[in-house]
């Protein structure tokens, strides 16, 4: 996004039309209810920030029981209106990711006030599991010194340039990476971190 005048409604509407196809209105609704969570937080509490690593109720008040069981049936939703199309699907399931991560986070509360639809955890951490190994999208290595970078830090980068880059051909590779989730909130211990396990790239050829 360069042009910071520009109709951001309308930006919005065109991404979110190409990202998710029929289910994009959904997800129109979903963001914009999670601007709003974020908009009623007017005043913060002590030593809370706009982020967090961790879960917690003082940061996110907006994830309550109501509101997850109420997106996770819109997701249900936005997954069979993408059903006949793999990358819109792909898509929606990698937007939903964060939901399901919160989902279990609230797991024991939701069980309890929706014992039907949170029934068993298992299929919401495979979608996880599934959504952390997906497609990330497509680049062109536009010159032969083309790097990935990896934040929070400019000299951890991946040189793709001299091996993937071909003079006179189309240089479009998908970009699919995996990765891994350390620490408390994800069930392990010490530092909570996401750490990239693998970047996978694809030649596209037609």
């Amino acid at each position: 996004m360069q042009d910071v005048d520009c109709d951001t409604k309308a930006a919005i509407r065109e991404f979110t039309d190409h990202q998710y196809g029929p289910a994009a209105p959904l997800v129109r609704r979903y963001l914009d209810d999670l601007e709003q969570g974020r908009k009623a937080m007017t005043v913060l509490p002590p030593q809370v920030t706009y982020k967090s690593r961790n879960y917690d109720d003082r940061t996110f008040p907006y994830l309550t029981v109501d509101n997850i069981h109420r997106w996770q049936t819109q997701f249900d939703e936005m997954e069979r209106l993408v059903a006949d199309s793999p990358e819109a699907l792909s898509n929606v399931r990698v937007l939903r990711r964060e939901l399901d991560i919160a989902t279990l986070w609230k797991w024991f509360d939701l069980k309890a006030a929706h014992p039907t639809y949170f029934d068993d955890h298992r299929p919401i951490a495979e979608r996880i599991a599934a959504a952390n190994n997906d497609k990330l999208g497509e680049l062109d290595v536009a010159t032969d010194d083309s790097l990935i970078w990896f934040a929070p830090s400019w000299a951890t980068n991946l040189e793709i340039g001299s091996r993937l880059y071909f003079p006179g051909e189309r240089n479009r590779w998908e970009a699919w990476v995996s990765l891994k989730f350390t620490g408390e909130t994800w069930g392990g211990e010490g530092e909570d971190l996401v750490v990239c396990g693998r970047v996978i790239l694809v030649r596209q050829t037609d």
